[in-house]
């Protein structure tokens, strides 16, 4: 699935990178991840979560995270509740709560990511805490 972004640098009139250009994607069981821009504390990062699949029920002990849908549907789970994306413009996810992407059909769930680490290690993909994952992963 192309990145939503790139569609809308053309549809706004803004100058679209070549494709050659664009961030790496990671692969995962469940969609994949690019990473747009890293700071020292920060990170920004696209996800696309496939329809019918879903991230691992997770949380992160070093860092907070926050939420905005760029396109398609699904839900957020982010403790014991249970949003739809299109009903709220950023989800806050606190350090040390846990959280979930699912993407609906047809088009499956893309969100920007914003990542804030609150110590050395909070921006590496060693600080999840899986607490249930479909595909078996820890």
């Amino acid at each position: 699935k192309p990145c939503p972004l790139d569609r809308w640098g053309e549809d706004a009139g803004h100058a679209v990178t070549d494709p050659g250009m664009s961030p790496p994607r990671t692969k995962t069981p469940w969609g994949w991840y690019e990473v747009l821009a890293t700071g020292q504390e920060w990170q920004v990062k696209i996800l696309y979560v496939q329809p019918g699949h879903r991230t691992s029920l997770q949380k992160h002990a070093h860092r907070s995270e926050w939420w905005y849908l760029l396109d398609g549907g699904g839900l957020y789970t982010v403790g014991t509740q249970t949003l739809l994306p299109g009903d709220v413009s950023w989800v806050h996810i606190y350090s040390g709560r846990e959280h979930r992407l699912t993407g609906s059909p047809p088009d499956g769930l893309t969100v920007l990511e914003l990542q804030l680490a609150h110590s050395a290690g909070g921006l590496s993909e060693a600080d999840i805490l899986r607490i249930a994952d479909d595909y078996d992963r820890k």
